[in-house]
C-alpha cells in the first residue's frame, strides 16, 4: 500500500511540475507577443514622426529642381558687309539685313578737288573737245542690304524749265545704274561763265522701302567757259 501511495505522490508531483512549466511557457510566449507588438507600435510611431521630414525633403528637392536656372546657348554675333563696301553693315554687325537705300553718286571722282561744275569733275561732262558741259552724269546706287523694288528718279533743270521722270529697275545690294542725260537748251544763264543748275531725286515716287528716306536728293550745277 505504501508503494502505491509513493507512486501516486510521485505522479502528482510530476504533473504539478508539468503544469507549472506549461504556465511559465505560456507566460513567456505572452511576453514575446507583447514585445513584438510594442516594437511594431514603436516602428509605426517612428515612421509617422519621420514622414513630415521625408515630405519636406521631397518638396525641397522638387522646388530646387523647378527653380534651377535654365542654360541658354546664345548664337555668336555675325558681321554683315554690304557689297562694294569694306566696312560693317550699319546695323551694328548683328547680321540683320537693312532695307534698300538709294542714293545719287557723282560719275566723276573729282580727285583734284576742283570746284563744283567743272567738266569731268563731279557730275558735268563735255563733248570731249572742251567747251561747255553738255551732259549730267551720275549713278543711282543701292547702298542698302536688300534689293530695291523697281522705281523712278526725277531730273530737273529749273533754268530751262525742264523736268523729266525716268524708270529705274530693281538694284541688288551694292549695285548701281549709270545715267547720262543731256543738258537742255536754255539751261545756262547768260551772264559771264554761265551756270546750269539741276536737281536729281531717286525714288521720287516712294516706291522703295528704304532704311534712310532723307538721302535721295542731289543738287548741283555745271559751268560754261567764260566768254
Amino acid at each position: 500500500m505504501s508503494t502505491k501511495r509513493h507512486t501516486l505522490i510521485s505522479s502528482i508531483s510530476v504533473l504539478s511540475l508539468m503544469i507549472v512549466a506549461t504556465m511559465h511557457l505560456d507566460a513567456a510566449a505572452g511576453d514575446l507577443r507583447r514585445a513584438k507588438q510594442q516594437n511594431f507600435a514603436t516602428t509605426i510611431v517612428a515612421d509617422q514622426k519621420a514622414a513630415p521630414v521625408r515630405r519636406a525633403a521631397t518638396a525641397k528637392a522638387k522646388a530646387k529642381a523647378t527653380l534651377a536656372p535654365t542654360r541658354i546657348i546664345r548664337q555668336a554675333k555675325t558681321r554683315t558687309v554690304r557689297p562694294g563696301h569694306g566696312g560693317p553693315a550699319r546695323n551694328g554687325g548683328l547680321g540683320t539685313q537693312l532695307p534698300a537705300d538709294l542714293v545719287i553718286i557723282p560719275y566723276y571722282d573729282n580727285d583734284n578737288g576742283l570746284p563744283n561744275g567743272f567738266p569731268t569733275h563731279s557730275y558735268c561732262s563735255n563733248y570731249g573737245n572742251g567747251g561747255t558741259p553738255g551732259h549730267v552724269r551720275f549713278y543711282i546706287r543701292n547702298i542698302g542690304d536688300t534689293a530695291s523694288a523697281p522705281s523712278h528718279f526725277h531730273l530737273s533743270f529749273p533754268n530751262a524749265g525742264d523736268s523729266t521722270t525716268y524708270f529705274v529697275p530693281s538694284l541688288a545690294p551694292g549695285s548701281q545704274l549709270s545715267q547720262s542725260r543731256y543738258i537742255p537748251n536754255g539751261c545756262y544763264t547768260s551772264n559771264y561763265s554761265g551756270t546750269c543748275a539741276f536737281t536729281i531725286e531717286a525714288d521720287n515716287q516712294n516706291e522703295v522701302v528704304e532704311s534712310n528716306e532723307n538721302n535721295n536728293d542731289a543738287d548741283g550745277f555745271c559751268v560754261s567757259p567764260a566768254t
